[in-house]
């Protein structure tokens, strides 16, 4: 990135927190904490669904191949219709909080679950990667959570819980004004031993709420990449 883009992304920083008037200023967090608080609102449906098509690519011992796949998702559950080229229903994977189905129609026995990740995966952020978010801290800054900003337009979020830890790297670009993540690398560790890691990727905000229209994860176990072909907002969610 340019000098005068970091410059600029350093700019709208600054502005965020002068932006909170005098008389909020002892409740502000600094840079970083505003930065990690409008990143993570920005492009999320929290309300109503999002549905549409997309391309898919997945590989895993779940799972491997590249196929096309109806999309319903919300705050609360997340499905998908793969289909084949023809638009058969190849199979449709459920994914409720941090578990998973995928039922295969007429071949029962390939019909699978799973829990807690998928290709190494963490599922806790599969419906927030689909309704236009980047994975977040489930802590607030002050309970267990720290955040700072890197000279090299990085915000690193460090979270500890337990005897765990988890740190979120996130690299920033600016878009509409506001810090949009093009990369993430988020690890987890137990004591000193890093237990897991992830890579993601962003692309492709969208026009209007900033949605990444291409995304994707990897993993030393897996990785899927997701591009949208179609999308759009809907009413409230399912009962």
């Amino acid at each position: 990135m340019s000098q005068g883009s970091r410059y600029s992304l350093h700019v709208i920083w600054v502005a965020a927190l002068l932006n909170q008037g005098c008389a909020t200023a002892p409740r502000v967090r600094g840079a970083a904490g505003v930065t990690l608080e409008r990143l993570c609102e920005g492009g999320i449906t929290t309300s109503g669904a999002v549905e549409g098509a997309i391309w898919l690519k997945a590989k895993s011992k779940e799972a491997s191949g590249q196929f096309p796949a109806d999309v319903r998702a919300e705050p609360s559950m997340l499905q998908l219709e793969v289909t084949n080229l023809i638009g058969e229903t190849q199979a449709r994977i459920n994914v409720k909080g941090d578990a998973y189905r995928i039922e295969v129609p007429g071949r029962e026995a390939q019909n699978q679950s799973g829990q807690s990740a998928w290709g190494g995966i963490p599922l806790r952020w599969a419906q927030r990667l689909f309704l236009g978010g980047f994975p977040c801290p489930s802590l607030p800054l002050g309970s267990g959570a720290s955040a700072r900003l890197e000279v090299d337009d990085q915000l690193v979020v460090e979270v500890r819980e337990g005897g765990g830890a988890e740190e979120f790297a996130f690299v920033l670009k600016q878009w509409g004004g506001a810090p949009w993540a093009k990369e993430l690398t988020w690890v987890r560790r137990e004591g000193n031993a890093v237990v897991a890691r992830v890579q993601f990727t962003f692309d492709r905000p969208d026009e209007i709420s900033g949605a990444p229209l291409r995304w994707a994860a990897v993993s030393d176990q897996g990785s899927v990449d997701v591009r949208w072909r179609r999308r759009k907002l809907t009413g409230a969610p399912q009962e």
